[in-house]
């Protein structure tokens, strides 16, 4: 499925329904797959995030800020609830204190979420394979702020990331701008070039210009999804540019 916010924070939907991913159950003349594009009752959004089947807006409008997700139940990160089908039903994602999360920004992986919050940092939950949630824990019934490694030892978590301005999410893997330098730090399933891929701490990228090491001064980040450039052998996955 795909969806476009308007100005005015409405969204319309294209595409499948069968999980209830456009967040309207099969009431108002939504099916399992929805042919023209409709507008999805009851939202308001200042930002939307879709994933394989399941989308994530950013309230507009009665809990602003607040981050509410619908469809298949892989998003989680709402206390453990089952992922509801429809808009009216949907909790909103909340801290490891069950306090809700507020943010400016959310995207979608494959079955993960990751959202900019209004302090700064970021905070992840979904299916965490591949450290996808920059932690080396499992799946994430609530959000959690991802911390970097620390210079130490980058294995061990240091302070969480701060004045983030970017986020990108692709399969298994992320990457944020953060800090005073604005440098980039990625966690996930970046094995080959990640600095420590198995611990999914956010990681700075290192650059081979001497007296340079670390990739800073960006402006925004992408990733390319698995399988979503090119064709055949899976042309364009697994890569990041800044």
């Amino acid at each position: 499925h795909s969806c476009h916010r308007h100005t005015d924070g409405r969204v319309s939907c294209v595409g499948y329904n069968d999980q209830g991913q456009l967040g309207q159950a099969d009431q108002g003349g939504y099916s399992d797959k929805v042919s023209s594009p409709m507008i999805i009752e009851g939202v308001a959004a200042s930002d939307v995030a879709i994933a394989r089947d399941q989308m994530c807006i950013i309230d507009a409008d009665n809990q602003p800020g607040q981050v509410h997700c619908w469809g298949g139940g892989y998003g989680l990160g709402n206390g453990g609830v089952a992922t509801p089908l429809s808009v009216s039903e949907a909790l909103p994602i909340i801290h490891q204190d069950e306090t809700p999360i507020e943010a400016v920004d959310v995207v979608s992986g494959y079955e993960h979420q990751c959202a900019i919050l209004t302090d700064g940092g970021v905070a992840c939950w979904g299916t965490g394979s591949w450290m996808a949630l920059g932690t080396n824990a499992g799946s994430f019934y609530m959000a959690k702020r991802v911390h970097h490694g620390s210079v130490g030892d980058p294995t061990a978590p240091d302070e969480p990331l701060t004045d983030v301005t970017s986020l990108a999410v692709g399969y298994e893997k992320a990457c944020a701008v953060h800090g005073e330098a604005q440098a980039v730090v990625c966690w996930g399933g970046f094995a080959s070039f990640a600095v420590v891929p198995e611990v999914g701490l956010a990681q700075p990228i290192p650059t081979l210009v001497d007296g340079y090491p670390w990739l800073v001064d960006a402006t925004g980040l992408t990733i390319a999804r698995r399988g979503s450039c090119g064709g055949g052998a899976g042309g364009g996955e697994d890569h990041a540019c800044a």
